[in-house]
Protein backbone atom coordinates (compact mmCIF):
# COMPACT_ATOMS: atom_id res chain seq x y z
CA UNK A 1 0.00 0.00 0.00
CA UNK A 2 1.40 3.41 -0.94
CA UNK A 3 1.99 5.55 2.56
CA UNK A 4 2.58 8.61 0.69
CA UNK A 5 1.28 11.93 2.01
CA UNK A 6 0.01 12.64 -1.65
CA UNK A 7 -2.93 9.62 -1.37
CA UNK A 8 -4.58 10.72 1.77
CA UNK A 9 -7.57 9.56 0.99
CA UNK A 10 -6.29 6.15 0.63
CA UNK A 11 -4.86 6.05 3.84
CA UNK A 12 -7.57 7.76 5.66
CA UNK A 13 -8.80 4.29 6.27
CA UNK A 14 -5.58 2.85 7.69
CA UNK A 15 -5.13 5.48 10.10
CA UNK A 16 -5.27 5.60 13.83
CA UNK A 17 -8.06 8.10 15.27
CA UNK A 18 -5.38 10.67 16.20
CA UNK A 19 -3.26 10.44 13.34
CA UNK A 20 -6.77 11.49 11.78
CA UNK A 21 -7.71 14.47 14.14
CA UNK A 22 -3.85 15.37 13.80
CA UNK A 23 -4.06 15.84 10.13
CA UNK A 24 -7.12 17.22 9.73
CA UNK A 25 -6.33 19.84 12.29
CA UNK A 26 -3.11 20.46 10.24
CA UNK A 27 -5.64 20.62 7.02
CA UNK A 28 -7.72 23.23 8.96
CA UNK A 29 -4.33 25.80 10.05
CA UNK A 30 -2.89 25.63 6.61
CA UNK A 31 -6.54 26.72 5.04
CA UNK A 32 -6.83 29.65 7.69
CA UNK A 33 -3.30 30.28 6.73
CA UNK A 34 -4.30 30.81 2.94
CA UNK A 35 -7.12 33.14 4.14
CA UNK A 36 -5.34 34.92 6.30
CA UNK A 37 -2.46 35.98 3.54
CA UNK A 38 -4.54 37.30 0.88
CA UNK A 39 -7.08 39.30 3.32
CA UNK A 40 -10.27 38.27 1.20
CA UNK A 41 -13.45 39.73 1.11
CA UNK A 42 -16.24 38.21 3.69
CA UNK A 43 -19.98 37.63 3.94
CA UNK A 44 -20.39 36.98 8.12
CA UNK A 45 -23.46 35.24 9.45
CA UNK A 46 -24.35 36.57 12.51
CA UNK A 47 -27.44 34.89 14.20
CA UNK A 48 -30.60 36.81 13.96
CA UNK A 49 -29.01 39.48 12.07
CA UNK A 50 -28.92 39.88 8.08
CA UNK A 51 -24.93 38.84 6.95
CA UNK A 52 -22.67 41.80 7.12
CA UNK A 53 -19.44 42.30 4.50
CA UNK A 54 -16.02 42.92 5.28
CA UNK A 55 -12.54 41.68 4.65
CA UNK A 56 -11.17 39.02 6.78
CA UNK A 57 -7.78 39.30 8.02
CA UNK A 58 -7.07 36.55 10.22
CA UNK A 59 -8.26 33.97 13.43
CA UNK A 60 -6.79 32.76 16.07
CA UNK A 61 -5.06 29.33 16.58
CA UNK A 62 -8.60 27.63 18.27
CA UNK A 63 -10.90 30.04 15.84
CA UNK A 64 -12.27 31.52 19.00
CA UNK A 65 -11.91 35.39 17.44
CA UNK A 66 -12.06 36.47 14.06
CA UNK A 67 -10.22 39.95 12.94
CA UNK A 68 -12.31 41.77 10.09
CA UNK A 69 -11.55 44.80 8.85
CA UNK A 70 -13.42 47.57 7.39
CA UNK A 71 -17.01 45.94 8.49
CA UNK A 72 -19.97 47.21 6.78
CA UNK A 73 -23.04 46.78 9.22
CA UNK A 74 -26.16 48.28 9.35
CA UNK A 75 -25.32 51.07 11.59
CA UNK A 76 -21.84 51.69 9.55
CA UNK A 77 -18.59 50.77 8.83
CA UNK A 78 -16.07 49.78 11.34
CA UNK A 79 -12.65 50.09 10.39
CA UNK A 80 -11.05 47.15 12.28
CA UNK A 81 -13.02 44.65 14.38
CA UNK A 82 -12.38 41.25 16.40
CA UNK A 83 -15.15 39.04 16.62
CA UNK A 84 -16.25 36.16 18.70
CA UNK A 85 -16.25 32.62 17.14
CA UNK A 86 -19.21 31.95 19.37
CA UNK A 87 -21.08 34.92 18.04
CA UNK A 88 -20.40 33.95 13.84
CA UNK A 89 -22.54 31.18 12.30
CA UNK A 90 -20.80 31.28 9.12
CA UNK A 91 -18.31 32.85 7.41
CA UNK A 92 -18.06 33.01 2.92
CA UNK A 93 -14.70 33.84 1.79
CA UNK A 94 -14.02 34.87 -1.79
CA UNK A 95 -10.82 33.25 -2.01
CA UNK A 96 -9.83 33.80 -5.66
CA UNK A 97 -10.81 37.84 -5.17
CA UNK A 98 -7.92 40.33 -4.51
CA UNK A 99 -8.54 43.69 -2.74
CA UNK A 100 -6.91 46.41 -4.13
Amino acid sequence: MNHSPTSTSANAIDMEPGDMAMQLRQRSLLFWLHASTRACPAKIHIPDSRPVLGTFIATDAQEHRVRIDTLQTPLGTYEHVVLRGSDIDAIELSLEAKIQ
